[in-house]
């Protein structure tokens, strides 16, 4: 049985998120357009922290940003802390023109107005919690040719696509 959830502000939002990361089992798919990679902020360190340990656990992730100048790849190994690339973990950026927000797992699913920035952290943002959700065919083929059109010709973890079939 499927539940929903509205988030009316920052916080119901990160605290969502941590809570879809820590219940991922299968695979992890983290899309927002402008995240804070920076160790300063506190506001995401928990996502990050909880992320890693599904990394160093074999789950599959998939984190899709748009170009950012003062961003690398490798700022965001180093943001999960990792030195050397793990092999279970996909990262596409320059994804122009992406501004959707969704944060989803084999079970749950997060579609936010939310980046993950500080300054979003004092916005008025909304979002939707979907736990345990079970789309239609035709929504999960609408998710999956969004999936594919963010990708924009970059290969998608098998593991996610095969699971919206």
């Amino acid at each position: 049985m499927h539940s929903e959830d509205l988030l009316v502000n920052p916080q119901d939002i990160v605290e969502s998120i941590e809570r879809l990361v820590k219940e991922t089992s299968k695979f992890l798919l983290l899309v927002c357009p402008y995240w804070d990679f920076g160790e300063r902020h506190d506001y995401y360190r928990k996502i990050r922290y909880s992320v890693r340990r599904k990394l160093n656990k074999g789950i599959h992730v998939v984190c899709v940003y748009r170009k950012n100048d003062n961003i690398c790849k490798r700022d965001i190994l180093s943001y999960f802390g990792y030195k050397e690339w793990p092999d279970n973990l996909q990262i596409l950026y320059n994804v122009r023109p992406l501004h959707s927000k969704f944060y989803m797992n084999e079970s749950d699913i997060i579609i936010s107005s939310m980046n993950l920035l500080e300054s979003s952290y004092n916005n008025c943002e909304l979002g939707i919690y979907v736990q345990h959700y079970d789309f239609t065919p035709r929504l999960k083929a609408k998710l999956k040719q969004h999936i594919l059109e963010i990708a924009n010709g970059y290969e998608i973890d098998p593991i996610i696509l095969n699971h919206l079939d």
